[in-house]
């Protein structure tokens, strides 16, 4: 938890159009610092995810690199078969995954009456 050095009352904090000028320079930092190391944090922890969706944008868009395995400047053919299952999936797919203006459908199954309780005289 972040502890601040200010105490601001609501209601100037409503009034003013820049917050971080009714707090004290020791605030400002603690709060950069915060959400500099939740910044990093973030970063650090997609990285992963970041090196796989790079890795499948070159695969996706066919990016041709020179090998050098089994040898320097072997051949390296590259065939869209992803690209053309990843297409022909979406064809087919679409109108089951956007059902354009029937975004939502429902049905009543049952009504139930719900009377007033009886009150004891």
């Amino acid at each position: 938890m972040l502890n601040l050095e200010c105490r601001l009352k609501l209601t100037d904090v409503v009034r003013d159009d820049n917050i971080a000028e009714s707090l004290c320079e020791e605030d400002r930092q603690a709060i950069a610092s915060a959400v500099y190391s939740a910044w990093e944090l973030d970063e650090s922890s997609r990285l992963p995810w970041e090196e796989r969706m790079a890795n499948a944008l070159k695969l996706a868009t066919q990016v041709a690199e020179t090998k050098t395995f089994p040898w320097p400047n072997c051949s390296n053919v590259k065939f869209p078969l992803i690209t053309i299952a990843a297409l022909q999936f979406h064809a087919r797919a679409y109108q089951a995954l956007l059902p354009g203006p029937d975004v939502v459908k429902c049905k009543v199954l049952s009504l139930i009456h719900i009377s007033e309780p009886t009150r004891p005289y």
